[in-house]
């Protein structure tokens, strides 16, 4: 029994030092779950967020050297994460539209699904076994080390996590499937001047014309022909407050998302087009996006129902737009469908190419 002790004790450990280490190398990665999953305010608060890396290390570390009470302790809240981690991705593996759990940083890539909640709830029953066992029959410690060499242990152990939590302070782009790691558009989707001119280019809206691409007689300049992207993960929240993702947005409706802040002498224009053009677009809605809450009362009150905010810049990532104003157009077929586009010129071109196609 004391063979499996050390066994199951050493393995959560183990799973939570690699959980924490790999989150603070990826500070983002497990925000957008919390953000979709119905979950209690207090466990979407962003000091605990920032806080459970560590904290799941700290864990680790009492479950290889704690003994006696202080084990049994440790244990317990072992079971009380591993128990929580479930109920959380049990909870997002409902959502219309999983997002990544997070739970080890950038390597969790893949949407939360019913796999998500067996890994977990498996480590969950394990976390009981060992919390059985402490109470039974071992006392601990697993690491039977004397007190100077953990000590001693201290030292690069924590200028390792310090030098990965360093390196995780910001975003980057690298990986698939984070809205921060999608690869860059092709010519003939971001709008390019030279592609968006070309006789074969043309927003892929239900409803429209198919158009070959590219057209019967291309030139020998031209571009070939290159596939469409799928719609990227991101996180936004519409006007009442509630969370969106890019890809449940275009579900149900081919959409037009236009970026516009009330700071921007640019955006003025753009915005006085999306007014213009409100029904005018067919199948296509059109949606203004603004970067804080408080900026939807700077809108016309005429785009706040249908106005989302993109707090925390996920847009603005994914598709390399830091400047407002932009548009991107997304299909109801899941692909991106036109765009993105920077500036008010070429902003204004797309809105009006939609209303031109598809306004009635």
């Amino acid at each position: 029994m004391h063979a499996l002790a050390l066994s199951t004790l050493a393995s959560l450990a183990a799973v939570l030092l690699l959980s924490g280490t790999a989150k603070l190398a990826a500070p983002d990665s497990g925000r957008f779950l919390v953000s979709t999953a119905a979950l209690p305010s207090v466990l979407t608060a962003p000091w605990l967020h920032a806080v459970l890396p560590w904290a799941e290390i700290a864990l680790a570390a009492a479950l290889l050297v704690a003994s006696g009470p202080w084990l049994s302790a440790a244990a317990a809240a072992a079971l009380l994460v591993f128990g929580g981690f479930t109920v959380v991705v049990l909870r997002g593996a409902r959502a219309p539209d999983p997002a990544p759990c997070g739970c080890f940083g950038a390597l969790s890539t893949a949407p939360v699904s019913r796999r998500t909640v067996v890994r977990n709830a498996v480590l969950t029953l394990v976390a009981a076994l060992a919390l059985g066992l402490c109470l039974a029959v071992f006392h601990g410690p697993v690491l039977d080390l004397p007190g100077s060499v953990l000590a001693a242990a201290t030292v690069p152990v924590a200028l390792v996590l310090v030098s990965v939590w360093s390196e995780g302070a910001g975003r980057s782009p690298g990986g698939p499937n984070d809205i921060a790691r999608v690869p860059p558009l092709p010519a003939h989707l971001r709008g390019d001047a030279a592609a968006s001119s070309s006789p074969g280019y043309a927003p892929s809206v239900p409803g429209a014309a198919p158009v070959p691409y590219p057209p019967a007689e291309t030139p020998a300049a031209a571009e070939p022909y290159r596939p469409r992207l799928p719609i990227p993960w991101a996180v936004l929240r519409d006007a009442s407050g509630a969370t969106v993702t890019l890809r449940g947005l275009a579900a149900t409706h081919a959409r037009a998302l236009v970026g516009v802040s009330s700071t921007c002498g640019w955006c003025a224009p753009v915005v006085e087009r999306i007014v213009a053009l409100s029904g005018s677009t067919g199948p296509v809605a059109l949606h203004a996006v603004v970067p804080e809450p408080d900026e939807l009362e700077r809108i016309p009150g005429a785009l706040r129902e249908a106005a989302l905010v993109d707090a925390h810049r996920d847009l603005v990532t994914v598709f390399e737009r830091p400047g407002t104003p932009w548009a991107v157009v997304l299909g109801a077929d899941g692909l991106l469908a036109g765009g993105p586009v920077s500036g008010s010129g070429p902003v204004i071109e797309l809105l009006d190419e939609l209303a031109e196609r598809f306004g009635a």
